[in-house]
């Protein structure tokens, strides 16, 4: 992966929080209709209000710093760099399936499981033969030294 400039550090940080608070405002928001008990829904409530204050300041903080090199559309990651990410979190998925699997006796949900995982798993073969690919081809400064070797 190359390299994240500071301001594409910033600006990816930033996101992610949002991401985690919005999660943290639906749970809360969500267990609060769910429990019965007032003092409990309360507590959820304000917690709720405090992760919808932290996506307002993240929002402001996002608008208020204009970082040039974030206009690009892919914030300084190329096609390889993009697929070596969804290797990752494949791989992340694929674990969570065989997590999954070692818990859970019933055999329909299993299949279901070993379905999913198997089905990741090709997926995460294609992109590693077509990353490998990638690779393995000639750079332009590889080409330039081919060509002269060739004369």
């Amino acid at each position: 992966m190359q390299k994240l400039t500071p301001q594409e550090l910033m600006y990816s940080c930033l996101n992610k929080a949002e991401e985690q608070e919005m999660v943290l405002k639906d749970k809360c928001n969500k267990y609060a209709r769910r429990i019965g008990d007032p003092v409990i829904a309360g507590i959820l409530n304000e917690c709720s209000k405090m992760a919808d204050d932290h996506i307002y300041d993240i929002k402001q903080k996002k608008k208020s710093i204009n970082i040039p090199s974030l206009i690009k559309t892919n914030m300084s990651l190329d096609t390889l760099d993009l697929m070596q990410d969804l290797v990752k979190e494949m791989t992340k998925l694929q674990t969570f399936y065989n997590d999954q699997m070692i818990l859970i006796t019933n055999p329909d949900i299993r299949g279901l499981l070993t379905k999913l995982r198997d089905e990741v798993m090709k997926a995460i073969s294609m992109l590693q033969q077509r990353i490998e690919a990638m690779e393995s081809k000639p750079t332009e400064i590889n080409k330039v030294f081919s060509t002269r070797e060739g004369l």
